[in-house]
């Protein structure tokens, strides 16, 4: 849902005294991150737990696509198979995660992945584990030994500087008003003596 919903939901039930909403489940991944504009904000407002689906981008992020990621035409690349292959064909062009975007996040996971010691699906989910009013990371497998090497992410620390670095490189683009309002904010808080344009 959007977040006007789910404030919107909130603020009803506070008013007329109604239990309060107690979760969202959004998709959330370095593939899409979109919800960064606004639920983790509403979340820690409001009191919402951010469960999260699709931490893999439906194994866009597990290496399973690593061939497709480093090739010189993506588009013609055979893809291996599972939920993308399965579903190529109907590809939606507003949600599709196939893009140049996430093939770099997809090469800096396999770097960061063979620094720490880690499989790239369990470098995306443990940097999704730790960010801003997440506090479930909802995880699909479908063989055990997915399930088993996804859930090893519980314990693995990423430094800094690699969340850094997978944080700059996924950013998503800004759009108006999240684009504008850093900028805005910045000069309403300026000190007025200085030249802020």
């Amino acid at each position: 849902m959007p977040a006007r919903y789910a404030a919107r939901a909130a603020t009803i039930a506070q008013w007329r005294g109604y239990e309060p909403p107690v979760a969202v489940q959004l998709e959330y991944s370095l593939a899409e991150r979109g919800l960064e504009h606004e639920f983790p904000g509403l979340c820690r407002e409001v009191g919402l737990g951010l469960m999260t689906w699709g931490p893999l981008a439906n194994g866009l992020l597990a290496g399973a696509y690593s061939s497709v990621a480093h090739a010189e035409d993506p588009e013609e690349a055979e893809l291996p198979d599972g939920r993308i292959k399965a579903t190529s064909a109907r590809r939606n062009p507003a949600t599709d995660k196939r893009n140049e975007r996430t093939r770099a996040v997809v090469r800096a996971l396999e770097e960061l992945a063979a620094e720490v010691g880690a499989t790239p699906a369990q470098v995306a989910i443990a940097r999704l584990r730790d960010r801003p009013a997440v506090t479930t990371v909802l995880l699909g497998a479908r063989r055990p030994e997915q399930l088993e090497q996804n859930l090893r992410a519980a314990d693995l620390e990423l430094p800094a500087e690699a969340r850094t670095r997978l944080d700059e490189l996924s950013v998503p683009p800004r759009t108006v008003p999240y684009g504008f309002m850093p900028w805005a904010q910045s000069l309403m808080n300026a000190d007025p003596e200085e030249d802020t344009l």
